[in-house]
Protein backbone atom coordinates (compact mmCIF):
# COMPACT_ATOMS: atom_id res chain seq x y z
CA UNK A 1 0.00 0.00 0.00
CA UNK A 2 1.39 3.34 -0.61
CA UNK A 3 1.74 5.56 1.87
CA UNK A 4 1.49 9.11 0.37
CA UNK A 5 -0.65 11.51 1.32
CA UNK A 6 -2.18 14.10 -1.42
CA UNK A 7 -3.96 16.57 -0.85
CA UNK A 8 -6.71 18.57 -3.09
CA UNK A 9 -9.07 21.39 -2.46
CA UNK A 10 -12.21 19.39 -3.32
CA UNK A 11 -10.75 15.49 -2.71
CA UNK A 12 -13.59 12.62 -3.11
CA UNK A 13 -14.90 10.94 -0.09
CA UNK A 14 -13.19 7.44 -0.84
CA UNK A 15 -12.90 4.69 1.69
CA UNK A 16 -9.61 3.32 2.29
CA UNK A 17 -9.67 0.55 0.10
CA UNK A 18 -10.37 2.83 -2.71
CA UNK A 19 -8.07 5.20 -1.78
CA UNK A 20 -5.48 2.45 -2.10
CA UNK A 21 -6.93 1.13 -5.23
CA UNK A 22 -6.34 4.57 -7.04
CA UNK A 23 -2.98 5.23 -5.35
CA UNK A 24 -1.85 1.67 -6.70
CA UNK A 25 -2.67 2.14 -9.93
CA UNK A 26 -1.13 5.64 -10.24
CA UNK A 27 2.06 6.10 -8.23
CA UNK A 28 3.05 2.02 -8.34
CA UNK A 29 1.50 1.79 -12.00
CA UNK A 30 -0.16 -1.78 -11.24
CA UNK A 31 -2.90 -3.25 -12.91
CA UNK A 32 -6.47 -2.54 -11.91
CA UNK A 33 -6.85 -6.18 -11.08
CA UNK A 34 -3.64 -6.05 -8.97
CA UNK A 35 -4.77 -2.88 -7.65
CA UNK A 36 -7.73 -4.02 -6.31
CA UNK A 37 -6.16 -7.10 -4.74
CA UNK A 38 -3.77 -5.47 -2.78
CA UNK A 39 -6.36 -2.61 -1.47
CA UNK A 40 -7.62 -5.73 0.25
CA UNK A 41 -10.74 -6.58 -1.61
CA UNK A 42 -11.58 -10.57 -1.31
CA UNK A 43 -12.16 -12.17 -5.09
CA UNK A 44 -13.20 -15.66 -5.48
CA UNK A 45 -11.49 -16.01 -8.79
CA UNK A 46 -9.38 -13.93 -11.33
CA UNK A 47 -12.30 -13.29 -13.54
CA UNK A 48 -14.04 -11.54 -10.67
CA UNK A 49 -11.38 -9.46 -9.72
CA UNK A 50 -11.10 -7.88 -13.29
CA UNK A 51 -15.19 -7.40 -13.50
CA UNK A 52 -15.05 -6.02 -9.75
CA UNK A 53 -11.75 -3.74 -10.71
CA UNK A 54 -13.44 -2.21 -13.71
CA UNK A 55 -16.38 -1.28 -12.05
CA UNK A 56 -14.60 0.51 -9.04
CA UNK A 57 -12.26 2.40 -11.94
CA UNK A 58 -15.04 2.85 -13.88
CA UNK A 59 -16.83 4.75 -10.59
CA UNK A 60 -17.15 8.33 -10.69
CA UNK A 61 -15.72 8.96 -7.25
CA UNK A 62 -12.62 6.68 -7.86
CA UNK A 63 -12.35 8.13 -11.70
CA UNK A 64 -11.74 11.44 -10.48
CA UNK A 65 -9.13 10.84 -7.77
CA UNK A 66 -7.40 9.24 -10.48
CA UNK A 67 -7.30 12.38 -12.70
CA UNK A 68 -6.54 14.74 -9.81
CA UNK A 69 -3.93 12.73 -9.37
CA UNK A 70 -2.66 12.79 -13.00
CA UNK A 71 -3.27 16.29 -13.55
CA UNK A 72 -1.44 17.24 -10.12
CA UNK A 73 1.61 15.17 -12.21
CA UNK A 74 1.16 17.25 -15.13
CA UNK A 75 1.41 20.34 -13.75
CA UNK A 76 4.38 19.75 -11.95
CA UNK A 77 6.20 18.82 -14.83
CA UNK A 78 5.15 22.26 -16.65
CA UNK A 79 7.62 24.70 -16.21
CA UNK A 80 6.45 28.05 -15.51
CA UNK A 81 7.65 31.51 -16.75
CA UNK A 82 9.12 32.48 -13.78
CA UNK A 83 11.17 29.02 -13.97
CA UNK A 84 11.78 28.63 -17.33
CA UNK A 85 13.64 32.63 -17.29
CA UNK A 86 15.64 31.33 -14.11
CA UNK A 87 16.84 28.69 -16.04
CA UNK A 88 17.73 30.29 -19.29
CA UNK A 89 19.61 32.88 -17.28
CA UNK A 90 21.58 30.43 -15.48
CA UNK A 91 22.64 28.79 -19.40
CA UNK A 92 23.41 32.35 -20.56
CA UNK A 93 25.60 33.27 -17.28
CA UNK A 94 27.35 29.52 -17.01
CA UNK A 95 26.50 27.35 -19.92
CA UNK A 96 29.49 24.59 -21.15
CA UNK A 97 29.59 26.45 -24.42
CA UNK A 98 29.51 29.42 -26.36
CA UNK A 99 27.18 28.25 -28.42
CA UNK A 100 24.35 27.28 -25.61
CA UNK A 101 25.20 30.89 -24.23
CA UNK A 102 23.88 32.31 -27.28
CA UNK A 103 21.22 29.81 -27.56
CA UNK A 104 19.88 30.66 -24.20
CA UNK A 105 20.21 34.41 -24.64
CA UNK A 106 18.35 34.72 -27.73
CA UNK A 107 15.30 32.68 -25.96
CA UNK A 108 15.30 35.24 -23.51
CA UNK A 109 15.10 38.13 -25.41
CA UNK A 110 12.23 36.30 -27.71
CA UNK A 111 10.28 35.46 -24.18
CA UNK A 112 11.20 39.19 -22.83
CA UNK A 113 10.14 40.81 -26.18
CA UNK A 114 13.61 42.17 -26.78
CA UNK A 115 14.04 40.90 -30.29
CA UNK A 116 11.45 43.46 -31.40
CA UNK A 117 12.96 46.80 -33.26
CA UNK A 118 12.25 49.96 -31.51
CA UNK A 119 10.37 51.59 -34.33
CA UNK A 120 9.20 50.43 -38.05
CA UNK A 121 8.85 54.00 -39.92
CA UNK A 122 8.85 53.46 -43.41
CA UNK A 123 11.42 55.70 -45.80
CA UNK A 124 8.24 57.02 -47.92
CA UNK A 125 5.01 57.21 -47.98
CA UNK A 126 2.51 55.67 -50.99
CA UNK A 127 2.18 59.19 -52.27
CA UNK A 128 5.94 59.86 -52.77
CA UNK A 129 6.33 56.24 -54.26
CA UNK A 130 3.33 57.31 -56.62
CA UNK A 131 4.74 60.54 -57.59
CA UNK A 132 8.40 58.90 -58.61
CA UNK A 133 6.56 56.41 -60.42
CA UNK A 134 4.41 58.83 -62.49
CA UNK A 135 7.40 60.94 -63.19
CA UNK A 136 9.66 58.02 -64.41
CA UNK A 137 6.92 56.67 -66.56
CA UNK A 138 5.27 59.78 -67.78
CA UNK A 139 1.96 58.39 -66.61
CA UNK A 140 -0.72 60.59 -64.99
CA UNK A 141 -1.69 59.53 -61.26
Amino acid sequence: MVSTAVQFEQQPKLSSKQRAFVESIHFERKSQVQAYVDAGYSVSSRQVAEACASRLARSAKVHAYLEQLRERDLSAKILDRQRKLELLSRIAEQGESVAARLKAIQILNVMQGHNVPESCEPESTLSDILNTLASSTGLPI
